[in-house]
């Protein structure tokens, strides 16, 4: 017996240190990345199908991809004279940073971050492949009133059964609006509704904080899913420091006041500025997401990758 228990004592001996010399789990792993060469500044993707829609602050086209990401096809949401190679400059482009589908409608908005030429919307109807341009500045004027220093930089938005949130990268604050009242105020130009905000210490990098860059809900609703960078200003340059992937809580639709998770994002592939998420997959202690990066004049990139909770 005794020599029985020397044995055991061994083996769970070799067994404790055989674990505790494991690698510990990268949070968030990356298993395929793609260069969109024909894509400028990637700020968006959404999933519809088999297909991806993608697209960028400084172009004014929606791109569709297939399974593969391959461009099949290139859909223009408005048009500039001085447009070259997809691209527009900064001083006219209508910095499109997020979307959102409802039934056959792609909602495409502007940041906003500059006035009027960025307080902007494009609404494609998939059906009769019709694009409405609407006019957010009545709408964005408001929302610069409740932002803390009166101005915006929306980069965010998911549409739900009820609700519409929009993700202010300046203020790091979430509105969350009724959907039928401000679906009513931006098609039937009806007064602005009073949205829910909630403001989030999102982490930092080398002091600077990171700020909102995209969002998606999870498939089963239960989650809003974030991306936020982190960017420096040099001269007249931004300097990218990286960015993270966070996930908060819904409850009926609402979000938390309090982020669930956040984590940095790898940078095996060197430093990037995510722009946009997607969930692909959604298991118990793991989603798989798909991100596109733009790493101001790096390319932009898809990637897939697998988050551990």
């Amino acid at each position: 017996m005794k020599g029985i228990g020397i044995f055991a004592y061994l083996f769970l001996l070799v067994a404790f240190f055989q674990v505790s010399c494991e690698p510990e789990q990268e949070p968030i792993h990356i298993s395929k990345r793609k260069r969109l060469k024909h894509i400028p500044d990637a700020s968006g993707i959404l999933k519809e199908g088999k297909n991806y829609l993608v697209i960028g602050d400084k172009s004014s086209y929606l791109y569709t991809l297939n399974e593969q990401f391959n461009m099949v096809k290139k859909t223009p949401l408005t048009e500039f004279e001085d447009q070259e190679k997809d691209k527009i400059s900064n001083k006219h482009k209508p910095d499109f940073e997020c979307m959102a589908l409802w039934n056959d409608s792609l909602f495409v908005l502007g940041s906003g971050s500059k006035k009027e030429s960025r307080d902007i919307m494009a609404m494609y109807d998939q059906k009769t492949d019709m694009v409405l341009q609407i006019d957010l500045h009545q709408f964005y004027t408001k929302l610069r009133e409740w932002s803390p220093d009166n101005k915006i930089n929306i980069e965010g938005i998911t549409i739900d059964k009820n609700v519409i949130n929009l993700l202010d990268r300046r203020s790091n604050c979430i509105f969350t609006f009724d959907r039928k009242a401000l679906f009513d105020c931006w098609l039937n130009n009806s007064n602005v509704p009073t949205p829910e905000i909630n403001k989030y210490n999102l982490p930092s990098i080398d002091g600077v904080q990171s700020g909102f860059s995209g969002a998606t809900i999870s498939p089963d609703g239960a989650f809003l899913y974030f991306t936020s960078s982190v960017e420096r200003k040099e001269s007249n340059d931004q300097k990218i420091l990286g960015s993270f992937i966070g996930r908060i809580s819904l409850q009926n639709e609402l979000p938390s006041s309090q982020i669930n998770f956040v984590h940095q994002f790898p940078e095996t592939h060197g430093v990037l500025k995510i722009e946009s998420i997607q969930v692909s997959e959604k298991h118990q202690t793991t989603t798989d997401l798909i991100v596109v990066s733009d790493s101001d004049g790096n390319g932009s990139h898809v990637i897939k990758c697998r988050i551990y909770h």
